[in-house]
């Protein structure tokens, strides 16, 4: 969703967000990334690249991501990172059951990429913003007090400890 113009769109509903793997924050471009940017881009068509992966890769490397190990201990951790949310201050409402398979799958995903057999607690622990922070309905008492969203999700995180 674009922060900056909402004209014409409707925030999407707490259940409806609650279905989306991930919230990316993509901030701006350093200035040489803006300026390799506009070299890249602003002059012509960019090439582009045909025949990356076909959808019986992408469908291969799902259920080959899905063979990663988990240890019962990295469950448990996201679990626990998962249940801490809805406990924790200023919170109405935490994160779902479907925020411990987000972040499951998303930690094996990345142990796969990284060409590792195994899910570690930093992939949990890297990953779990990307996956609470849309997932986290917070109380009138955040805005009241001035408190940072973001800030609240790493404190949840923090406060956990991992295996």
């Amino acid at each position: 969703m674009n922060p900056l113009d909402g004209d014409g769109t409707y925030a999407l509903p707490f259940a409806q967000l609650d279905r989306f793997l991930a919230k990316v924050v993509v901030g701006y471009p350093s200035r040489d990334d803006e300026c390799a940017i506009v070299d890249r881009y602003g002059a012509s068509d960019p090439v582009l690249r045909e025949n990356v992966a076909t959808v019986d890769d992408v469908a291969a490397w799902q259920r080959e991501a899905h063979t990663v190990f988990l240890d019962v201990r990295v469950r448990d951790y996201i679990v626990d990172l998962v249940r801490a949310t809805r406990s924790a201050r200023y919170v109405e409402h935490g994160a779902s059951p479907r925020a411990a398979l987000a972040l499951a799958a998303l930690a094996r995903a990345r142990a796969y990429h990284d060409e590792r057999p195994f899910v570690s607690p930093d992939d949990v622990r890297d990953l779990a913003p990307a996956v609470l922070r849309h997932r986290i309905a917070f109380d009138y008492r955040l805005a009241a007090e001035g408190a940072d969203a973001e800030a609240v999700v790493r404190e949840i995180i923090a406060r956990v400890p991992a295996p």
